[in-house]
């Protein structure tokens, strides 16, 4: 049984983003996966069924140390993940439309005990993942 693990500010500013994305991306609520270059530009846009696995592709970029991005509603409304490896800052507020201020890093006095805790603290993740 997945958990909720949110607890800070800029993953559901994230979130929005990409709720909101593949929903005008898709016409629907769907999974994809963005791939990007060494300079935070968007290489390719995959878009799978909800019920689709993200795994097969998700390791394989990793094992190339691929940038990319996730949003996966497998199980929305309920539960949603998303996720991304090696993106920076810069390339997430480009997406949100706006720059994370330093109380966006702060966690929520009512995070859930499996939310992770930012290293280093107050500082926006490369590499991170998230349960809604």
């Amino acid at each position: 049984m997945p958990h909720v693990t949110h607890a800070y500010p800029f993953e559901q500013k994230i979130f929005d983003f990409a709720e909101n994305f593949s929903k005008s991306l898709s016409g629907g609520n769907r999974t994809f996966v963005m791939i990007f270059n060494g300079t935070g530009a968007v290489q390719t846009i995959i878009v799978k069924k909800p019920s689709a696995s993200t795994d097969d592709i998700t390791n394989q970029l990793k094992e190339i140390q691929q940038p990319h991005f996730i949003y996966d509603p497998f199980d929305a409304p309920k539960h949603t993940w998303i996720s991304w490896f090696m993106v920076k800052r810069s390339t997430l507020e480009r997406f949100i439309d706006q720059r994370f201020e330093y109380a966006d890093f702060e966690k929520n006095a009512s995070a859930s005990e499996w939310s992770p805790e930012l290293k280093p603290e107050n500082i926006f993740p490369v590499s991170w993942g998230v349960m809604f």
